[in-house]
């Protein structure tokens, strides 16, 4: 009795199809725009200034310095948030300045953190659809503006 070989035309077919498959969604996956995660309407938005100028250096310290809890003021964060859903980049573009951004915005519902925004003197950073984090080189136009709906002084994010 002799036994079938294992490659045959049929299983040559079958694994190249796969392999093209494979490579295909590889290759859409990977040429997808990134994209910032949306964010839903939180409850609650705590304000986080992050001060680089610490005594020791190298390190970081983060002062909560306002939590939102307005509804109309929450929506127009959310509104400007969400119209950056797409011209992201996983890596920071040369020349940026301070990558992790000067103020933080953590999104609650509850007490659990749904998402995270980063805004720096000309660049913002965000979640990314991924869970990834994303970087966004943006006009100091962009950046007063959300700093003048979060009612802080421009002065809190450095010019670079």
């Amino acid at each position: 009795m002799r036994s079938k070989p294992l490659l045959n035309n049929k299983n040559i077919l079958i694994a190249v199809s796969a392999s093209i498959m494979v490579s295909i969604a590889f290759i859409w996956s990977a040429s997808r725009p990134l994209r910032a995660k949306p964010f839903p309407l939180p409850q609650t938005i705590s304000i986080i200034r992050v001060n680089y100028e610490w005594p020791d250096a190298g390190a970081v310290k983060y002062q909560k310095v306002h939590q939102i809890v307005n509804p109309q003021q929450i929506a127009q964060v959310v509104l400007f948030v969400n119209q950056y859903k797409s011209g992201w980049a996983s890596v920071l573009p040369s020349g940026l300045a301070n990558p992790s951004g000067s103020v933080n915005l953590e999104f609650y519902q509850g007490v659990k953190e749904v998402g995270y925004w980063g805004i720096g003197p000309d660049n913002f950073k965000a979640d990314g659809e991924k869970s990834d984090v994303l970087y966004r080189h943006v006009k100091r136009e962009e950046v007063d503006h959300i700093l003048s709906i979060l009612k802080l002084n421009q002065a809190v994010v450095p010019r670079t």
